[in-house]
């Protein structure tokens, strides 16, 4: 049994036994994801014998809490950002500012190609920010463009993830672009250049099959009647996107100074630029 332990192609074992877990707890015992996914780091890491953050005395103890250690940093890291983003679109939806963004995007592009418009944008935000900020951020217009239009929420939501995921994966400054690029001592500007001409074969065929689903198939929207401000006139759209653009651009130029003056940038700028900082900001000005 050591022997197989120790073989080199154990990590797979592991991995494909961890998602066999997750699965059939989820699929056959109708166990909610985020308990399967717990149990399944659990058993991940008690066939972890190897690892040296688990060895030594009481092994069962520290993998069955380790994954709870892990579990607290991870939204440590990014519940605060995520709560913020769902008030900041919440507070969109009520004040009538993401109906604003979504009749100038129309005004702009018209309803034909607001899709097209989504997608870009997700694939540009989301070369500095996180993934999943860029979602929640974005989220309202898709919520809103339904409202408006009556369709197309399939088509609205792949649009946003397509575009976005692709240059999270991608493209640097992203955290793990970024990484690799420093790890394997890549020129980051090329590095950069080379992730966005590869995106834009998978981005656009991303758009494509999303629009091939949505003709056949309908996604509701499940969100309930949001009292807007009939009666009362919406936000301009510089009050509309403020909430959003300031965020995004704080981030952006705390990104973009690490490439340029890294070891000489402004503890101001370090702050503004930290992603609770720039989400706590927006959050205010959105409510």
């Amino acid at each position: 049994m050591s022997g197989i332990i120790s073989s080199p192609y154990w990590p797979f074992a592991v991995l494909i036994i961890s998602i066999a877990v997750v699965i059939t707890m989820i699929s056959k015992f109708k166990i909610h994801a985020f308990i399967a996914l717990m149990v399944s780091a659990m058993v991940a890491g008690l066939l972890s014998t190897h690892i040296p953050l688990l060895e030594g005395s009481h092994y069962l103890i520290k993998a069955v809490e380790v994954p709870m250690i892990e579990f607290g940093n991870t939204a440590g890291k990014i519940a605060w950002v995520i709560a913020l983003a769902s008030i900041i679109g919440t507070a969109m939806l009520e004040s009538g500012a993401a109906e604003c963004m979504v009749n100038a995007i129309i005004k702009f592009l018209g309803t034909r190609h607001a899709a097209l418009a989504l997608l870009i944008s997700g694939f540009i935000l989301s070369i500095p920010i996180f993934f999943d900020t860029v979602f929640f951020l974005m989220i309202p217009l898709a919520i809103a463009l339904v409202k408006k239009t009556g369709k197309d929420y399939y088509l609205y939501i792949m649009s946003i993830s397509g575009g976005a995921l692709v240059t999270h994966c991608l493209v640097a400054p992203t955290p793990g672009p970024l990484i690799m690029a420093e790890t394997m001592k890549l020129d980051l500007g090329l590095t950069i250049m080379v992730g966005l001409a590869v995106g834009i074969l998978p981005t656009i065929g991303v758009f494509k099959i999303a629009q091939l689903i949505n003709k056949k198939f309908t996604l509701p929207l499940r969100v309930g009647n949001v009292h807007s401000n009939e009666a009362t006139s919406m936000p301009s759209l510089f009050l509309s996107v403020l909430p959003i653009v300031l965020p995004l651009v704080l981030i952006s130029m705390n990104s973009i100074a690490d490439i340029f003056i890294k070891n000489s940038k402004p503890a101001w700028m370090i702050f503004l630029g930290n992603k609770n900082v720039a989400m706590t900001i927006g959050t205010a000005l959105a409510i």
